[in-house]
Protein backbone atom coordinates (compact mmCIF):
# COMPACT_ATOMS: atom_id res chain seq x y z
CA UNK A 1 0.00 0.00 0.00
CA UNK A 2 2.95 2.34 0.95
CA UNK A 3 4.46 2.39 -2.66
CA UNK A 4 0.78 1.68 -4.66
CA UNK A 5 0.90 4.95 -6.31
CA UNK A 6 -2.82 3.50 -7.70
CA UNK A 7 -4.67 2.80 -4.16
CA UNK A 8 -2.72 6.02 -2.86
CA UNK A 9 -4.05 8.45 -5.37
CA UNK A 10 -8.40 6.88 -5.00
CA UNK A 11 -7.80 7.49 -1.02
CA UNK A 12 -10.14 10.48 0.36
CA UNK A 13 -9.27 9.55 4.00
CA UNK A 14 -7.67 7.59 6.81
CA UNK A 15 -10.84 6.81 9.33
CA UNK A 16 -8.97 5.66 11.89
CA UNK A 17 -5.66 4.19 12.43
CA UNK A 18 -4.90 1.29 15.36
CA UNK A 19 -1.42 -0.19 16.37
CA UNK A 20 -0.85 -3.13 18.62
CA UNK A 21 2.90 -3.83 19.89
CA UNK A 22 3.62 -7.12 20.88
CA UNK A 23 6.67 -8.56 22.80
CA UNK A 24 7.58 -12.21 23.67
CA UNK A 25 10.68 -13.11 25.36
CA UNK A 26 9.68 -17.09 25.72
CA UNK A 27 12.16 -17.90 23.63
CA UNK A 28 16.07 -17.16 23.67
CA UNK A 29 15.88 -14.20 22.02
CA UNK A 30 13.07 -11.32 22.17
CA UNK A 31 10.52 -11.09 19.58
CA UNK A 32 8.51 -7.66 18.73
CA UNK A 33 5.72 -7.32 16.90
CA UNK A 34 4.03 -4.12 15.50
CA UNK A 35 0.42 -4.76 13.93
CA UNK A 36 -0.98 -1.79 11.94
CA UNK A 37 -4.34 -1.28 11.31
CA UNK A 38 -5.81 1.40 8.62
CA UNK A 39 -9.36 2.08 7.95
CA UNK A 40 -9.50 4.27 4.20
CA UNK A 41 -11.97 5.42 2.57
CA UNK A 42 -12.27 6.08 -0.85
CA UNK A 43 -14.86 6.68 -3.14
CA UNK A 44 -16.39 4.29 -5.97
CA UNK A 45 -18.92 5.41 -8.54
CA UNK A 46 -21.01 4.11 -10.82
CA UNK A 47 -18.13 5.01 -13.66
CA UNK A 48 -15.40 2.38 -12.14
CA UNK A 49 -17.71 -0.45 -12.72
CA UNK A 50 -17.70 -2.11 -16.28
CA UNK A 51 -21.51 -0.70 -17.92
CA UNK A 52 -23.59 -3.70 -19.15
CA UNK A 53 -25.23 -3.96 -22.37
CA UNK A 54 -28.60 -5.68 -21.67
CA UNK A 55 -31.48 -6.24 -23.85
CA UNK A 56 -35.17 -4.82 -22.23
CA UNK A 57 -37.05 -6.84 -20.34
CA UNK A 58 -39.98 -7.58 -22.12
CA UNK A 59 -42.00 -10.35 -19.39
CA UNK A 60 -41.56 -13.07 -17.29
CA UNK A 61 -43.19 -16.60 -17.00
CA UNK A 62 -44.17 -17.54 -13.65
CA UNK A 63 -44.75 -21.12 -12.72
CA UNK A 64 -45.99 -22.09 -9.34
CA UNK A 65 -45.81 -25.51 -8.33
CA UNK A 66 -48.05 -26.54 -5.30
CA UNK A 67 -48.64 -30.23 -3.91
CA UNK A 68 -51.58 -32.19 -4.78
CA UNK A 69 -54.61 -31.24 -2.75
CA UNK A 70 -53.22 -28.05 -1.73
CA UNK A 71 -55.75 -25.55 -2.37
CA UNK A 72 -55.04 -22.58 -5.24
CA UNK A 73 -52.24 -20.58 -4.37
CA UNK A 74 -53.77 -17.17 -3.31
CA UNK A 75 -50.86 -15.36 -5.82
CA UNK A 76 -52.20 -13.01 -9.04
CA UNK A 77 -49.26 -11.96 -11.31
CA UNK A 78 -49.64 -9.94 -14.12
CA UNK A 79 -46.67 -9.26 -16.22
Amino acid sequence: MINSYELTRKIQQFARVRSTIDIDSSGEGHMAQLLMELDIEYYQGPEDFYPIDAEPLAGIDVTIAMPDGAPEPLVAINL
